[in-house]
This record gives structure tokens, C-alpha cells and sequence, in this order.
């Protein structure tokens, strides 16, 4: 006998397919050599059939066991997806998979068992494409990747794993039954929904590296087949050479993938197109002409800085610097550590200290450089601070970090570094621009289009960024083109407790009132902390004069 979904052979008295698991209570088995017409029949004609307090509307997918279904009760009945499943979840699942911030796992609705005592999840219905039958092009096969990661390192990190294996090992059938649990809808928005397939990752770490290496590979062949045309994902698919922009990092990507999830969604966001500066993508009105004279006089800088434990911290990780090299240039940098109190203060008056003392050794020779060698100057400062981190990690044994945000105002111009999630802005007549990107996953997913602009300030992992000075390996740092400053302009750099807690709108409405800097900063913490004051808030503000 056959199995009526994947054709292995079976005993006649089977409960389950040993390859698939497929329930066998309600098919009936054909014997080998059975046309697929005859084994799919019974999955096409389903007069009035019922799951438990819904109907049947239609197959899904008939191959899958899974049905469109309405609740039969009720003047406006939902439509649902029902899914057979060998089992019902234990209850302590169902509320912890549904007790999942992430938007993009489909909630577990009812668990319900049909007239003949088959169980099925009852989940909310997406509309969209399973995964493994996905039109494969270039930019879907970026963001689908982002997407996978992203959500299968929030998968983990709540103690789940994927249970797809199939029999004897076979990599093909597993990397299909991964696939079909996702879809995608009209927007390229992918979505977990089969929660059946969750089983809780082991306690012994070497089981469980392995497991999570599995999840990580079957990413890889994922993005590997939208990216070549192979469903599979074969690596030496026809196509593979259609890409060759790619060529370099997806080899390396397949000889030598992450140990993680996360890390693994940091990689497709660095494989994706450049964003431009942000200041690019937003018409800045112009500044107004300074004087008609050849030499116009140079712009007075008023800064003032403040920083805040916040509300829910015990210890402040931020610092910052104000270093005014004459009435017109200085350097201003916020910096928020990570790594706890014993190794977050650390990295981030580590990474204050050193664009302190590089800023003062190389002040002069700013005097003749052009724009292009001021801009390396500020790379190379905010190097060396990664450098001292790295060092000081090494020598600590931890794995301590920090975000940094810099501008150095130099020549009635701004020039604006950023590493991580701290952010600088400019205001101007009663506008607010932001200067900077923000390196995390769930900022990488806005700017593609596949979340809203909200999800910075309410996603479960908005917090997880990508880029941090102390981080392993190669560091890749935003500096972008020079601003020209005009007077009136205010250049704010803040921490993640400040825009987090007080929105863009709220700041540029407190810009836009006070007028004096000191107690706009101070009106800017409080409103902070009035908000939840979820972490150290840190404020430096320049206004030109």
C-alpha cells in the first residue's frame, strides 16, 4: 500500500506514515501503482464536510491536508485555515506560541478534531503564496531571507525548533515540509503558520547548536533557490550565474553559514542595495543665503548635553561628549553601551574617550582637507573606538559593545558618523530630519517595505541591531556627505531611550518651542521618562546661532 500523500510504502494496517506522518484514519490506502488522480480524489469533492464547528470551503492545499474553513455559527462567519496535524498541542504551547509578539506568526485560533476524530489547527487565514511555490527573482530572494531569519531567530529565541525531518535523512523532503509552514502574501510579507511542525529545542547545548545549524541551513537553500530558480535551492543551479553581484556572498554564505539566526538575518540586510543617506531621500528646504559677502562669517555653535538613568534601568550605559574646538567646530558624540552595567558603561566611555583623543591629536589637519579626507578622519576615529572596545573585551572576557552616533561640525558643515540604533537629526524651520539609518533587523524590514514605519517602536525585536563598535569581525561604518548648516539649524544626537519614549513628532514640537537648549534638553528627558522611560535617555543638542 501507498501513502495517499508521499507515496511511501506502507503497511495496510498503518496509523501514520513513517516519512511524512500523515494520519491514515480517515484515507483510504491504494495499492502501489494507484494513479495520483485516484489517491487526490477524495481531497476535491467534500460534500458539506465539517471540522468540528466549521465548514469545509474549499481545499488549500489538498496535498497538505489543510482546508479553507468557516465557523457555522454566527451572522458573520470567519474564515479560517484548518490544518491536520497528528496531534493537538499541549495547552502550555498553544498560549505561548499565541503570547508571541511577532506579527508574523499566524495565531493558533481553536484545536478541533473532525467527525471521525482527526485533529486540525484552526488558524487565522492569510492570504498569500506558500513558500515553496514562490516565484524566484533577485530582490524576493533578499527579503524573503531577512524575513526567514528574522522571524526563525525569534522562533528560537522562545525555545523552538522546526521537527521536519523526513525519512532516512532525506535533506530534499525536509527542506519542503520547512518551506510549505510559510507563505507569502501579495506585499512579500512572509508568514509562519503550520505551528505543528514546533517542537522545544533540547537543553544540551551540542543537540541544540545542531538543531539550530539545521534550521540555518534549510535558510540558506531557501534563499539559494529564489535566487537561482532551483526550488531546492541547489548551489550550482543553472541560473546561479545570472547574479554575479551576489556571487561572491552567497559562496561564502554557503561554505561557511552562521552559527545563529540572528546573524544570519544581519548577513542578507548587509546583502541588500545600499540605502542612500537619509538626508538623500527628503527635500531639506535650502538654507537660506548666510551674506552676500566672499567670505561669509563663520556659524556660532551653542551645545548642551544631558543623560538620564530613565525609569526601569539601575545603571546609566550611555555617554556622550562635547568637545567645542572654537565658537564655530567641535565634535559631538552619544554612545550607548551594551553588555550590562559591568561591560555596557565600559565600551560606551571607551568609545567616547577614544573620538575624544583622536579628534584632539587631528583637529589641525582638518584646516586644509577637502570633504572626502574629513570624512576619513571621522571613519578612522570611529575605527579606533572599535578597536579599544575589541581590545578591551578581549582582555575582560565579555562581550561588551556600544551603539555611537557623531557629527563634526567643521567649516559651517556637518559631517554625520552612525554605528547601531542611535540617531541624529536635523531641524530645520520647524522640520525634522533624520540623518542617520538605523542598523537593526526590524529598521532593515521598514526600509524594505515589508513592516510599517510603527514596527521600530513596537516589534519584539527592535532592539536587535546588527552593527556595534565591539562587534566581531569587520565593521562597516555609515559616514555620510557633509550637511550645509545654515543659522537656526539645531543638529540633535540621542540615544534609542530618547526616540523610542518620545516620538520624532513630540521632539520636533519641543524643538520647534524652546528656545533655549539647556531646558530643551531637559523637557526633552522629562517627556522621555513621562513615556515609560524604558532605558537611559541621552540627549546632546547643537543649535547654530
Amino acid at each position: 500500500m501507498l501513502c495517499p500523500k508521499c507515496q511511501t510504502p506502507i503497511r495496510a494496517d498503518a496509523r501514520y506514515c513513517p516519512r511524512c506522518g500523515m494520519s491514515l484514519k480517515t484515507h483510504e490506502l491504494a495499492p502501489a501503482g494507484a494513479p495520483r488522480a485516484h489517491l487526490d480524489q477524495h481531497t476535491q469533492k467534500m460534500p458539506d464536510k465539517r471540522i468540528g464547528p466549521y465548514r469545509v470551503v474549499r481545499p488549500w492545499r489538498p496535498d497538505d491536508n489543510i482546508y479553507v474553513v468557516e465557523e457555522v455559527a454566527g451572522n458573520s462567519p470567519k474564515t479560517r485555515l484548518a490544518i491536520e496535524v497528528t496531534k493537538t498541542l499541549p495547552t502550555a504551547w498553544k498560549e505561548h506560541i499565541n503570547q508571541m509578539a511577532m506579527p508574523n506568526i499566524v495565531k493558533v485560533v481553536n484545536q478541533v478534531r473532525d467527525e471521525r476524530g482527526v485533529p486540525f489547527l484552526i488558524v487565522d487565514l492569510i492570504e498569500g503564496e506558500p513558500l515553496d511555490r514562490v516565484k524566484p527573482t533577485l530582490e524576493r530572494a533578499l527579503k524573503v531571507g531577512l524575513q526567514l531569519a528574522t522571524l526563525v531567530d525569534y522562533v528560537h529565541q522562545n525555545g523552538f525548533t522546526f521537527n521536519v525531518s523526513a525519512a532516512q535523512g532525506n535533506q530534499d523532503d525536509s527542506l519542503r515540509r520547512f518551506q510549505k509552514a510559510f507563505l507569502l502574501d501579495h506585499r512579500d510579507q512572509l508568514y509562519f503558520f503550520n505551528h505543528s511542525l514546533l517542537v522545544t529545542l533540547p537543553a544540551r547545548r551540542d543537540a541544540r547548536a545542531r538543531l539550530i545549524q539545521e534550521d540555518i541551513w534549510r535558510i540558506v537553500r531557501t534563499f539559494m533557490g529564489l535566487l537561482t530558480g532551483s526550488k531546492l535551492g541547489q548551489l550550482l543551479g543553472p541560473r546561479r550565474g545570472a547574479v554575479p553581484q551576489l556571487a561572491s556572498r552567497t559562496e561564502q554564505l554557503v561554505k561557511q553559514p552562521p552559527t545563529n539566526a540572528r546573524d544570519l538575518a544581519a548577513t542578507f540586510t548587509q546583502m541588500l542595495p545600499p540605502a542612500p543617506s537619509p538626508a538623500a531621500t527628503i527635500k531639506l528646504t535650502t538654507p537660506k543665503p548666510l551674506v552676500t559677502q566672499p567670505l561669509p562669517p563663520m556659524l556660532t555653535l551653542v551645545p548642551f548635553a544631558q543623560t538620564d538613568v530613565g525609569k526601569q534601568r539601575e545603571h546609566n550605559e550611555d555617554n556622550y561628549l562635547l568637545l567645542p574646538m572654537d565658537a564655530s567646530s567641535g565634535l559631538f558624540v552619544v554612545a550607548d553601551g551594551m553588555g550590562g552595567q559591568a561591560a555596557g558603561e565600559v565600551a560606551s566611555q571607551l568609545a567616547v574617550e577614544a573620538m575624544r583623543e583622536r579628534a584632539l591629536q587631528e583637529w589641525s589637519q582638518l584646516a586644509h582637507a577637502s570633504a572626502e579626507a574629513i570624512r576619513g578622519h571621522l571613519h578612522a576615529w570611529v575605527q579606533y573606538a572599535h578597536t579599544q572596545i575589541v581590545t578591551k573585551a578581549r582582555e575582560q572576557h565579555n562581550n561588551m559593545g556600544s551603539t555611537l552616533t557623531a557629527a563634526l561640525i567643521w567649516n559651517r558643515q556637518a559631517f554625520v558618523a552612525n554605528v547601531g540604533d542611535s540617531r541624529t537629526y536635523l531641524w530645520r524651520e520647524g522640520e525634522l530630519y533624520p540623518l542617520t539609518w538605523d542598523h537593526s533587523l526590524v529598521a532593515s524590514l521598514v526600509r524594505a517595505g515589508l513592516l510599517n514605519e510603527e514596527a521600530v517602536y513596537d516589534h519584539p525585536q527592535r532592539n536587535e541591531i546588527f552593527r556595534s563598535l565591539g562587534q566581531p569581525g569587520e565593521l562597516k561604518i555609515d559616514v555620510f556627505e557633509p550637511l550645509e548648516l545654515a543659522r537656526g539649524d539645531q543638529i540633535l544626537l540621542c540615544s534609542d531611550g530618547l526616540w523610542e519614549m518620545a516620538r520624532p513628532p513630540r521632539i520636533k514640537e519641543i524643538l520647534t518651542r524652546q528656545s533655549n537648549v539647556r531646558a530643551c534638553c531637559a523637557e526633552l528627558i522629562r517627556i522621555a521618562n513621562e513615556q515609560g522611560g524604558e532605558d537611559n535617555i541621552t540627549v546632546v543638542l547643537i543649535r547654530i546661532e
